[in-house]
């Protein structure tokens, strides 16, 4: 049966990127809070390589913002999201 594709829950990155933004208003999560907790209920490993193509350009920079508030990026992750 198709439905048993966890991606297919997933459809898109508009859906995707919708549902992670209205967790992180309902439950005041963090981006990358939301994120987790979505893909856990979609049944996806959260190093899945296809999980940045589900994330919108928007959601990308405010992960990129919460991790460089916490100091959790190195010098080379801020090349990487300028040459985007």
């Amino acid at each position: 049966m198709l439905l048993s594709n966890p991606l297919l829950k997933l459809r898109n990155m508009e859906e995707f990127s919708h549902e992670v933004e209205r967790l992180v208003e309902q439950k005041q999560l963090t981006y990358l809070e939301a994120i987790i907790e979505h893909l856990k209920t979609c049944d996806l490993e959260c190093d899945n390589h296809k999980v940045k193509n589900l994330l919108s350009p928007k959601i990308q920079l405010r992960l990129y913002q919460e991790a460089r508030e916490l100091n959790m990026l190195g010098k080379k992750k801020k090349k990487l999201l300028k040459s985007k």
